[in-house]
């Protein structure tokens, strides 16, 4: 049996980086100081008191070297930071860069030499860091938020040494849109040098240093270098005129073409409305950034006064109230100032809503385009649409999408003046655009993006093409481009790539073909980090590329044969799971059929006699009567006292929160003020909206109770577990679409792990039994669980999870059972394991953080525990393998229960989890009569939250 134990550093790690993360991206001014760019920090996780500490880390040298060419600025940072502790350190680097920047490479020195980033799947990446700190074996990981701040963790920093960290960034450029990359420190700096370079075919940019510093040019490089400085500014450089054509080489070999036009011959205008319709996102995200959003409205209103404008709000898949039309702006600023934000996003549904309504000339949505809920909006509104973001994390590539379908224009209010944004407003919209290269159309191919006063195109092409043509509407643009001006470099393809990434991802694309095009463009996304390791032994562990810069041929041959090893051993592991799978189920079958004694009491057992239940198994004829008392916990009322043939005795659950004593005694309009204000104070944590929304449950509004978890989701600290838990309140509170639609998403991005399968297979099993259905209806979503709980079945997972697989054979059995009964046949789940085993007595331990041993305990009436170390008891007693490390399930199974006294306990280890979801949370499911027609079950959730109890009593089960 293992202790999880010494993982407090890990999970702090998470959540001092989301943290710091929010620091780097404040780029407005604070009470006049700007922050500090790059920010480096180091945390001491081995100070004895088990509590994060954070060093201050000093910065040796930085090196800056920036290319501009064709529209885009590559830059190339190092950064060379030292320890001067005497204790051994995790290191936090972020930097902030130029707006809509695109990071293409990162590299960390390992024993002496710089090693390249691999794009590596984000939680792939996540797991092999933290087990390599677990080792303390040298990692590094690196990726980018979502507010454009590259961000990296590195371990370790020895006592008094240094380590070295770059990062290699493609940025757009132009004469109205300069490049700024802000360098300021606290301290000096011992060596500084910065390097600048353009295409021959630019003339000289204009550049600006911090603390005074200037460049000397030698042709087309210029450069300087410093040494003790105290950097107080930004690297600002602006080009004279950006080439109307360029075509560049990408590491990979393939060629990409830039086409540039101006943005004020492209289309028409359309910026002269009659109507406007304003559409609001009402959601917890927006509230922040709402402030900013309202002063171009009201700017809006002043400079088209004539303009009859409609308000829609919206929030949580639904309009909040119908919408409204003002003559009187006054009245339109005072219905969005007193605005209550509240629930998730849903542009989806809103969509919809909105699609079939009148025409309006210009429709102006005014969200951070965060897809919350629900998938990209396939309908087309009404209007030419204008997308408006003030938030510097907002979903940039989902609001480009819709403008550009919706025939309008993307408004970054985070990242653009009020002279820009007014400029962007009489700019022309493109319309019926037309790419042609070499006689062939290529429209399909290419990416665009509309800067300040031009649009550019990219597209990947063959070879070298000696023209091109652009036609947008009535307007026609040709370029010719001459022989040899092939050039090399990142900056076309990680473009072209970025907003690739951006379409795909906004339209749903799969995960695996978001990944698989980060790899090819080694373009950093939210669903890829790059990762460095130490040595080749660990790139074949975690299945990672071997990068070329940092290893020798030697070893890439050597990491070569041992992957193909390993590979070979994983085929035949695969190719054996099934085998093992079903060795394992015929030893529980073993277990099923055998006799123990002592001997249930005639009451308890079977009847041979008894009628078949819809679960196709012979049920009782005769209730065993039982009492179910339960302790320190929340019981969720699936099934009444009736229901279970039991009653029910329950302390009641009083956790340590002055938010929820608040609104102990209030339901409907007073509990939401409440909840509102208590707000202010505790929403930016996922636990609070959790806990609220099940208060609010208890007053019976399922409605209210639905929006509240679903703000949960909206929060930067929210992650799949999360999800996870919002999606088990929305099964609680019979919203199964919007529940399994979150599961399905947290498949997608942990499908590594089989409880995220399990999970959803289980919540497809709950949807399938709501009222209302179709037999259909009912058999489809069968069908569809049984897929899933097969996955987990015979897909070879980490030894951690081992033992799952069997809990999945008795739940797909379960069923299987459903699906036949409801006219359905299954041809999913292998022969040998088709048995449905029906129980007594059948309970299922689960918990909701990674990182922790839970262990199930069952105390039986004759003094007997079943646990880890004794997992068959002399009264056929029968426990799941122990599952150390995180989420579980456990089961425990009696086929014939004796009367008498069950105690249920969870043994916990691991009590030091800082969890942003809350306390964490035990859920003990137990099932009467599991698989007979009169099967019945209750789920108790237990707050661990008493640090000096490791054993927890969930309950017992009394059978008379």
């Amino acid at each position: 049996m293992s202790r999880a134990s010494g993982f407090l550093f890990i999970i702090f790690a998470l959540t001092a980086f989301t943290s710091l993360t929010r620091v780097a991206n404040a780029q407005e001014i604070i009470d006049g100081v700007q922050p500090n760019n790059p920010i480096l920090i180091a945390n001491d996780y081995f100070n004895g008191n088990e509590q994060k500490e954070a060093k201050e880390l000093s910065v040796s040298s930085i090196e800056v070297s920036v290319h501009i060419n064709g529209g885009y600025a590559e830059t190339h940072v190092q950064i060379e930071f030292s320890n001067p502790t005497p204790l051994r350190l995790e290191g936090e680097f972020l930097l902030s860069m130029p707006t809509n920047s695109i990071v293409t490479g990162y590299g960390l020195d390992v024993e002496g030499r710089m090693v390249d980033g691999v794009i590596v799947e984000r939680k792939r990446a996540t797991k092999a860091f933290e087990a390599q700190i677990r080792k303390n074996i040298d990692p590094g990981l690196a990726d980018v938020t979502d507010e454009n701040v590259f961000r990296t963790r590195v371990f370790p920093i020895e006592p008094n040494k240094s380590r070295t960290v770059s990062v290699t960034f493609v940025s757009p450029v132009s004469e109205l849109s300069p490049y700024k990359l802000p360098l300021r420190t606290v301290e000096r700096v011992e060596r500084f040098s910065a390097k600048v370079t353009h295409g021959d075919s630019m003339e000289q940019p204009v550049v600006a240093l911090p603390s005074s510093l200037k460049l000397s040019w030698d042709s087309n490089r210029g450069s300087v270098a410093g040494r003790e400085l105290e950097l107080n500014g930004s690297l600002a450089i602006t080009p004279k005129a950006v080439p109307a054509v360029t075509l560049e080489r990408y590491p990979n070999s393939k060629n990409f073409l830039a086409l540039s036009v101006p943005a004020s011959e492209a289309g028409k205008i359309v910026w002269q409305p009659d109507t406007v319709r304003i559409l609001w996102d009402t959601s917890v995200s927006h509230e922040d950034d709402a402030g900013s959003a309202l002063k171009f409205i009201q700017d809006v209103l002043v400079r088209f006064d004539q303009a009859e404008f409609d308000l829609v709000l919206f929030a949580n898949g639904r309009l909040m109230g119908d919408s409204r039309s003002y003559s009187n702006t006054r009245e339109l600023i005072d219905a969005l100032s007193e605005t209550v934000y509240h629930g998730a996003t849903n542009l989806d549904v809103m969509f919809k809503a909105e699609a079939g309504r009148s025409r309006a000339d210009v429709c102006l949505l005014v969200t951070d385009g965060k897809m919350t809920l629900g998938k990209f909006p396939t309908d087309t509104l009404p209007c030419h649409l204008y997308a408006v973001s003030a938030a510097k994390d907002a979903d940039r590539s989902v609001l480009n999408l819709l403008t550009k379908r919706g025939g309008g224009r993307y408004i970054d209010l985070a990242s653009m003046s009020r002279e820009r944004w007014q400029s962007i407003l009489a700019l022309p919209i493109p319309s019926d655009i037309t790419i042609e290269v070499d006689g062939l159309i290529v429209t399909a191919d290419a990416e665009w993006s509309a800067d300040h006063n031009r649009i550019r195109f990219v597209v990947p092409v063959d070879g070298s093409p000696r023209s091109a043509r652009v036609d947008i509407g009535q307007s026609s643009f040709g370029f010719a481009l001459e022989e040899g001006v092939l050039i090399a470099g990142r900056s076309l393809g990680a473009a072209w790539a970025s907003q690739r990434l951006g379409a795909m991802r906004a339209a749903g694309a799969d995960r695996d073909d978001l990944v698989s095009l980060s790899k090819d463009y080694s373009v950093a996304g939210q669903e890829v980090s790059f990762l460095v390791l130490e040595s080749v032994e660990d790139y074949v562990e975690y299945r990672v590329a071997l990068p070329r810069e940092g290893f020798s041929n030697e070893e890439m041959v050597e990491y070569a044969e041992m992957l193909a090893n390993i590979e070979e051993e994983d085929k035949e592991e695969k190719d054996m799971r099934l085998d093992s799978v079903v060795e394992m189920w015929r030893e529980q079958i073993e277990w099923y059929e055998s006799k123990f004694k002592p001997r249930p009491s005639k009451r308890s057992e079977i009847q041979s006699d008894g009628e078949v239940g819809r679960m196709g198994v012979q049920a009782n004829e005769s209730a065993v009567e039982e009492i179910i008392m339960v302790t320190g916990s929340r019981v969720r009322q699936e099934q009444s006292a009736t229901q279970l043939g039991a009653s029910i005795e329950v302390r009641p659950w009083s956790p340590d929160r002055p938010y929820l004593e608040s609104v102990k005694d209030l339901c409907g309009e007073a509990f939401m003020q409440t909840y509102f204000a208590e707000r202010e104070t505790h929403g930016d944590m996922p636990s609070f909206y959790l806990e609220m929304a099940d208060a609010m449950s208890r007053c019976g509004d399922s409605r209210q109770a639905i929006d509240i978890a679903l703000s949960a989701l909206e929060l930067p600290a929210a992650n799949e577990d999360t999800m996870t838990a919002v999606a088990d309140r929305l099964l609680r509170f019979e919203s199964y679409s919007q529940a399994v639609a979150l599961l399905g998403r947290v498949v997608d991005l942990d499908d590594d792990r089989p409880q995220p399968w399990r999970n959803l297979a289980l919540a497809l099993d709950q949807m399938a039994s709501a009222p209302g259905l179709t037999s259909r209806e009912r058999r489809s979503l069968y069908h569809e669980a049984l897929d899933h709980l097969n996955h987990v079945i015979v897909n070879p997972w980490d030894g951690d999870y081992d033992g799952i697989e069997l809990i999945a054979v008795m739940e797909a059995n379960h069923v299987r059972a459903k699906l036949e009964s409801a006219g359905g046949q299954d041809n999913l789940l292998d022969e040998r394991l088709r048995r449905l085993l029906d129980v007594d007595l059948r309970v299922v331990l689960t918990w909701n953080v990674d990182i922790v041993d839970m262990d199930l305990w069952i105390g039986e009436p004759t003094g007997e525990r079943a646990m880890y170390s004794n997992p068959e008891t002399a009264i056929g007693g029968h426990l799941s393998n122990d599952m150390t490390n995180g989420y579980g399930p456990e089961e425990y199974l009696l086929r014939r229960a004796p009367n008498g006294d069950y105690e249920i306990r969870a043994d916990f280890f691991g009590n030091d989890i800082l969890n942003p979801n809350g306390a964490v949370i035990l859920s003990a499911v137990i099932f009467r009569n599991w698989g007979r027609d009169d099967e019945s079950m209750k789920v108790i959730d237990i707050e661990m939250t008493d640090e000096t109890e490791d054993e927890y009593v969930i309950g017992t089960v009394v059978i008379n």
